[in-house]
């Protein structure tokens, strides 16, 4: 669905302003959870941050943006909460995805119907699994 902003481009362009600052933040940040794993502040101020652009989403019913954040959002929440160590091909799911959500978000900018990635999805859901043993909280 495209965006329903009832005559407010304003809101929009702040959602899509605040979404570039949240999701770049979540990548330096999760640069500096891998040399300090485990660290819970930066765990949740990325969860946080990726949450906020999830909302956002909602907020906007922009669906397939919705449909790639949510997932990430369980993903993260996952590791978070599992405490679990971040592998490399975990670490390289959650890049794509911060990368396939911020050329989304630049597709909305320019308001143009932004495409989900289901080879993407597919990754997020095996992540998921792996994490999570199956187990999904939400």
């Amino acid at each position: 669905m495209m965006v329903d902003t009832h005559g407010n481009q304003a809101v929009l362009h702040a959602f899509v302003g605040e979404a570039r600052e949240r999701l770049t933040a979540v990548g330096l940040k999760f640069n500096a959870l891998q040399s300090r794993p485990g660290n819970s502040m930066l765990w949740n101020a990325i969860c946080r941050d990726f949450h906020a652009v999830t909302r956002g989403a909602a907020f906007f019913d922009l669906a397939e943006l919705l449909e790639v954040c949510q997932p990430v959002d369980t993903l993260l929440d996952g590791l978070r909460n599992e405490k679990a160590t971040v592998a490399w091909h975990l670490q390289d799911v959650i890049v794509d995805a911060t990368r396939a959500v911020l050329v989304m978000i630049e597709e909305v900018a320019h308001e143009r119907q932004p495409k989900v990635d289901h080879a993407l999805l597919e990754r997020l859901r095996s992540a998921i699994a792996e994490v999570t043993g199956g187990r999904v909280s939400q």
